[in-house]
């Protein structure tokens, strides 16, 4: 995923990741997920809560990357809204 140069800065990037895993929560699909990031972008993920698990490697037309890994998410509590 990559965010065009003049859309960056705007939460787009943050917003469609932070749904993805509200989904995967809402579905009961809590697992760890992974990705390969450009070095250069990997301190937008870690700002998410993402950690690099892999060295720096080269991927061909990409560049420099890195793994990244979301740990196991946490479901939270379903808040009892009936009081």
């Amino acid at each position: 995923m990559a965010t065009a140069p003049g859309w960056k800065v705007q939460g787009i990037g943050t917003g469609l990741i932070q749904w993805v895993l509200d989904d995967l929560q809402e579905y009961d699909l809590i697992r760890p997920i992974w990705c390969d990031d450009k070095v250069k972008s990997s301190a937008f993920y870690q700002g998410l809560g993402w950690q690099e698990v892999w060295e720096d490697f080269a991927n061909g037309n990409a560049g420099l990357t890195v793994k990244i890994l979301k740990g196991i998410l946490q479901k939270e509590p379903k808040r009892d809204d009936s009081a």
